[in-house]
């Protein structure tokens, strides 16, 4: 059997790396760098050690994913993509601040914020305490106009929070529900409820 150490010397020396990533050796370092549930290795690490691209790595994960069912632990874009309150959002209003501090934000609460640059982990402390000294939500609507200083392209603005809608700043969603938003799970209530305690 050949080892990990022999397999990664072995893509050292090969004319064609991108051949030496393969699905079930991808498994094998996922696997062997998963501490207690958590990766310690990311798929960009993993990309510099094999001389691929980011998008190689992920061309390959979604062939382990289809190879190995299961095998593979959820990452935390497939967690934030999975609780996305809104669905898919047209790409003008994912250039938008707003959007990226919601992704910031969700991406904060599937990993605890490890792994996460500061500039990231800012974003979500500026959208938390923005939300809870505004007593304000997030509403996403195509039809909102663009606002300075709020959103450029439109679509996205800060309302204040109504509890019948919103529920209170303690236990309620730090997004309004519309016609926009995709229907609500318990996890996704869970997610993206206003923290307890602020990061």
């Amino acid at each position: 059997m050949v080892s990990l150490e022999d397999e990664v010397m072995t893509m050292e020396n090969a004319n064609d790396r991108r051949k030496v990533l393969t699905p079930a050796l991808y498994v094998e370092l996922v696997t062997r760098y998963t501490v207690n549930g958590k990766r310690v290795r990311s798929d960009s690490l993993i990309a510099d050690d094999f001389g691929v691209s980011r998008a190689r790595v992920s061309q390959v994960r979604e062939l382990a994913k289809e190879q190995f069912p299961g095998v593979l632990p959820e990452t935390p874009t497939e967690a934030t993509n999975r609780t996305w309150p809104w669905g898919n959002i047209p790409g003008e209003f994912q250039r938008t601040q707003i959007y990226q501090n919601l992704r910031a934000f969700a991406r904060y609460i599937a990993t605890g914020g490890k792994g996460m640059s500061a500039v990231s982990v800012g974003r979500v402390l500026s959208l938390l305490a923005l939300l809870r000294d505004g007593n304000l939500v997030v509403e996403f609507d195509p039809k909102i106009p663009p606002e300075p200083g709020v959103s450029n392209k439109g679509g996205w603005r800060y309302v204040p929070r109504n509890e019948e809608l919103d529920g209170d700043a303690q236990t309620g969603l730090i997004f309004r529900v519309n016609e926009h938003t995709r229907e609500l799970t318990d996890e996704i209530r869970l997610i993206w409820k206003f923290p307890a305690t602020l990061p």
